[in-house]
């Protein structure tokens, strides 16, 4: 459920703008240049700003950025920030889906998780599991750590048999917080609620495995019908983990015979598609589908394996597809209004939407998609 906007909350965004990164995806690879060469500290949902504000405070050589989801808590967490005085924090509208499109691998000295959603029902989507603590291994410069804090002792005994299970060394662990020896930091609003009523915090330390190398991608064009049934086997796994929670099992099956199966795929590609399939170490991460129009392009798909999401892949196949758009006035395409991950990838790459459709596709179904457009440079409007 989405919060009510704040009142006047426009006009309170705007006194403390100057705290809001507005372009994040710009900083990627130029974070040592806005920190003054600090280590990057990343907060990630940081709630009213409490923890953010004061760990700025208390490590003045280091540079802190908080990343929060809700634009109500945002607004409170930037005016936390300016009491404070603190030169040295910005923050960032997003949500964890996105990090990968705003920082480079190495970017970050430390990652802050505090007092995270448990999603009891969904346990895909903690920032405590597989896919976003891969996305944390690669953005920790070396000797980066992880800090985790939480009042709930099933995430926590959850999330440490994780971190254990990925070759994540935990160097400090307690189920007491403020009962131990081992400084936690700056107290949160939640954690001060928490310790008031006897709740004990459950925190740890943990550092990443220590055998890290880059992966080796590719994104090959899709043309063999043996290429095609690997993008077809990819898109089946994708859709149904992906998308059955958003449209159901009935469409979801429905789309995937209209459009991701084996012939639609291959009859696309005679009608002028291109497919590229994306590879990491061998092994299918994801695909993009595109077809060139006489203005713009086409993009008519771009999935990511769930266990490859968050790691900056799909901008890697964005990046790919802005390079093959030259000469062209935009890239446009079509995505669920509930697909929240995805929406957060796209408007962080600087697509705007442009229309809301609802399109009758057959079967009973309708897809209800916001369009999306980014403009090229080198082409002036007509």
């Amino acid at each position: 459920m989405r919060m009510r906007k704040k009142k006047n909350l426009e006009a309170r965004l705007s006194r403390v703008s100057e705290r809001l990164v507005t372009d994040p995806h710009a900083c990627k690879r130029h974070w040592s240049e806005l920190s003054g060469g600090r280590p990057v500290l990343l907060e990630i949902g940081c709630g009213k700003g409490r923890f953010a504000a004061g760990t700025a405070k208390a490590l003045p050589d280091t540079f802190v950025v908080a990343a929060e989801i809700e634009e109500n808590v945002l607004v409170m967490a930037m005016e936390a920030a300016d009491a404070a005085g603190v030169e040295n924090l910005r923050f960032i509208h997003t949500d964890a889906e996105a990090l990968g499109a705003y920082f480079a691998p190495g970017e970050v000295s430390r990652i802050y998780l505090n007092f995270s959603d448990p999603w009891p029902k969904s346990p895909s989507r903690r920032l405590t599991g597989e896919r976003f603590l891969g996305l944390y291994e690669s953005l920790l410069a070396e000797g980066g750590e992880l800090r985790f804090k939480s009042d709930n002792r099933y995430l926590f005994d959850w999330s440490e048999e994780e971190l254990r299970r990925l070759g994540w060394r935990i160097e400090e662990i307690t189920h007491d917080l403020h009962a131990s020896v081992l400084d936690g930091g700056v107290m949160t609003e939640y954690e001060e609620r928490f310790s008031s009523m006897g709740t004990p915090i459950n925190y740890l330390r943990a550092l990443p495995p220590e055998v890290r190398r880059e992966p080796k991608t590719e994104l090959l064009p899709v043309t063999s019908p043996e290429d095609i049934e690997r993008v077809a086997r990819l898109a089946e796994q994708i859709w149904r983990e992906h998308f059955t929670p958003l449209i159901g099992k009935a469409q979801v099956a429905y789309m995937l015979d209209k459009f991701q199966s084996t012939h639609a795929i291959t009859e696309q590609i005679a009608s002028g598609y291109e497919y590229r399939l994306l590879t990491v170490d061998g092994e299918d991460a994801g695909y993009i589908g595109t077809h060139r129009e006489e203005e713009r392009m086409f993009l008519s798909k771009l999935y990511v394996a769930r266990r490859y999401r968050g790691r900056g892949y799909a901008g890697l196949m964005l990046d790919d597809l802005i390079r093959r758009s030259e000469g062209l006035r935009s890239i446009y395409l079509t995505c669920n209004k509930h697909n929240d991950g995805s929406l957060a990838v796209y408007r962080a790459r600087g697509f705007e939407v442009i229309d809301s459709v609802v399109t009758d596709i057959g079967g009973g179904f309708v897809m209800d998609d916001y369009i999306f457009e980014l403009k090229l440079p080198g082409r002036d409007d007509k």
